[in-house]
Parts: structure tokens; sequence; C-alpha cells
């Protein structure tokens, strides 16, 4: 595991809230796996972090968010949905295949879907029309 990863960790579940937790299930009919953190305050964790990882290559980036996906809490992939966006002018219409895998294998919920293909997925259409039919 990156020591981004690790931290993000466990700042994420340092920020856990009960109360947050116990009422997140209740916004989904599909069952998810979540800390229990405002989306606020991932965001600020997720900014914090962005200062390191934005001076990465765009594919240890995407190795990074894969990470973060594949674990499955609802924050991780917020932090992802956080991150993307500000890359749009870095991709390519390549790495559509790279988000296809990613919505096949870790979108399991509308959180992931709304944050991820609007901002990320929806920036990439925007920029490169042509890379989808």
């Amino acid at each position: 595991m990156h020591l981004i990863i690790a931290k993000i960790r466990e700042e994420v579940e340092a920020s856990e809230d009960e109360k947050t937790k116990k009422s997140l299930q209740r916004f989904f009919k599909e069952e998810v796996t979540g800390y229990g953190v405002k989306t606020a305050v991932v965001r600020k964790i997720a900014k914090r972090h962005w200062s390191e990882v934005k001076l990465f290559s765009k594919e240890k980036i995407f190795a990074l968010c894969e990470e973060l996906f594949r674990s499955d809490y609802m924050e991780e992939a917020l932090v992802v949905s956080f991150w993307l966006p500000n890359l749009v002018e870095q991709l390519e219409p390549s790495d559509l295949a790279v988000f296809k895998a990613w919505i096949k294998k870790y979108v399991n919920n509308w959180v992931k879907c709304d944050a991820f293909c609007n901002h990320t997925v929806g920036g990439l259409i925007e920029k490169h029309p042509e890379s989808v039919s």
C-alpha cells in the first residue's frame, strides 16, 4: 500500500462519526460500505493530499485511485472523485477504457456513480466527444 493511501485511510478512520455511520445506509437501496465520515471532511482530506499527488504521473495517480476504489469504502471512492477532475486537461480518449473497467468493477452505488461519472468521465467526454459513439 502506498504511504499516501495509508495516511488517507488513517485520517478518514480518525474522522469517523458514529451518528453519520448509523445513518449512512438509509440513503441506499443497496448495501454500502462506509466509515461514516461526512463528505465535507473527506473533501478536505482529499484536497490536503492532492497537493502531493498532483506531482505524480497520470499513471501513478490512476494506480492510487484504483487502490482507493478497490477498498469499496464510499469515502475512499469520494477521494477519487475529488482528485480526478483536476486531471481533465490531461485525459485522453484511451483513458475511457480504464474508466469503463473501474465502473464495471467498483462503481456499485449511486454516490460512486454520481461523483465519478459526472465530473471525471463527463469531463473526458466533453474534452473528447469523439471518444464515444
